[in-house]
């Protein structure tokens, strides 16, 4: 059953979250963005996730900033234009803005899209990348929790042959290493 309510309704939020973009894109007027991950790029988010099962909501809530990011993102981006892509689930989406206003995003001033999976990313990054300079910053990493730190390197492979400024995990983990 749940995978059948992923085939009809995700069709749905990709093209939802696709007509946002191209929104907020237009009224920005603005021809840069700094498009950025949350989890493990913001948000320190693997060491806590034995909490996630019990009580997503307070491991949302509570989740600890990445202050090197935040700090050079306030320092070199504060006039770029803010789009949060992450990969969440939907139900998420009201805690996640309360986490990003919490932590000192303007979230009225960005757009945040959540996507089932990392590949989906790609989507919007596509579109981006073909009618603005973008910088973006994704660790695109998982499985830090049991101790072998793996990359979606499919997706890694496919932002390198974009014309975007990327930074990876390694740039991310280099700001946070204090």
């Amino acid at each position: 059953m749940r995978k059948i309510i992923k085939l009809v309704i995700n069709p749905f939020i990709k093209y939802y979250f696709y007509f946002k973009l191209k929104s907020f894109v237009i009224k920005k007027e603005s021809n840069f963005f700094l498009v950025l991950d949350i989890d493990n790029t913001i948000a320190d988010s693997w060491k806590d996730l034995e909490n996630y099962k019990k009580n997503r909501n307070q491991y949302f809530k509570n989740l600890k900033p990445l202050k090197g990011t935040i700090e050079h993102l306030k320092k070199e981006y504060s006039t770029y234009p803010i789009i949060f892509l992450s990969n969440r689930n939907i139900i998420d989406l009201k805690i996640t803005k309360y986490w990003l206003k919490k932590t000192g995003f303007e979230i009225k001033k960005s757009l945040l899209i959540l996507t089932n999976n990392p590949s989906d990313k790609l989507i919007y990054l596509k579109y981006l990348t073909d009618n603005f300079d973008i910088t973006y910053f994704d660790d695109l990493s998982y499985n830090q929790e049991n101790g072998e730190i793996l990359f979606y390197n499919v997706v890694i492979n496919e932002v390198n042959k974009m014309k975007i400024n990327y930074f990876d995990y390694k740039y991310i983990n280099k700001l946070n290493s204090n």
